[in-house]
């Protein structure tokens, strides 16, 4: 998996900065035969991976859901491994 284009590696460090935390590694792939892409952020290897459709926008629009998921804490978790808070609550949508 590549690192991602430079636009997308400018905008984790800027975004990051501005937020005050270290940056996740960031993994990319591309997908030419979709427009919409996907992505995943993982904690515990402190990464990020976007799998980048063809659209520009969905990409950008891709890579910063992902960056909410890392600025925000974790949702806490029960005992039997279910989120305490939501995935996209309230603290996701303001990050």
């Amino acid at each position: 998996m590549a690192e991602g284009p430079a636009w997308a590696r400018e905008l984790v460090a800027a975004v990051c900065r501005e937020a005050g935390v270290w940056p996740p590694r960031l993994g990319w792939r591309w997908r030419v035969d979709r427009d919409t892409s996907s992505g995943v952020t993982r904690r515990g290897s402190a990464s990020l991976s976007v799998t980048a459709g063809t659209d520009p926008a969905d990409q950008r629009l891709t890579l910063l859901h992902e960056l909410a998921h890392w600025l925000v804490p974790a949702p806490a978790r029960t005992r039997r491994g279910r989120a305490r808070t939501s995935h996209h609550g309230a603290a996701f949508y303001a990050a």
